[in-house]
């Protein structure tokens, strides 16, 4: 058995990119994205750092401002080229959204727990 408690966020994060539905119930980047900003809230009433930080460090990696919130600026990271960012993906799209999406979550979270508080 899995003792998702023990987990420490990069793993738990990890985790839940391996198993998406497990946690969503639909596999789709609204549903993910919508299901982390919910852990991250609940992570930040309880003490934790949850994905504080995130938005920020996102806007570093795509080198300008941006109105959206850190689920759109991954969006722009992850189809730097679209004049505009998809609303509704095909499965391919839905794929490489997820992937860039945890991607850049491991190696936010890497980059955090390496800096001292």
């Amino acid at each position: 058995m899995i003792d998702l408690d023990a987990m420490d966020e990069r793993e738990f994060i990890a985790f839940v990119g391996r198993r998406p539905g497990m946690f969503t119930g639909r596999v789709t980047y609204d549903a993910v994205t919508s299901f982390l900003t919910g852990y991250a809230r609940g992570a930040a009433r309880n003490g934790g750092h949850g994905l504080d930080g995130l938005r920020e460090w996102l806007l570093q990696r795509l080198g300008h401002g941006s109105p959206l919130g850190w689920p759109g600026i991954v969006l722009q990271l992850t189809f730097p080229d679209a004049e505009q960012l998809p609303t509704e993906f095909t499965p391919a799209q839905q794929e490489t959204a997820l992937r860039t999406l945890f991607d850049l979550l491991d190696a936010f979270l890497a980059e955090r727990a390496a800096t001292p508080d």
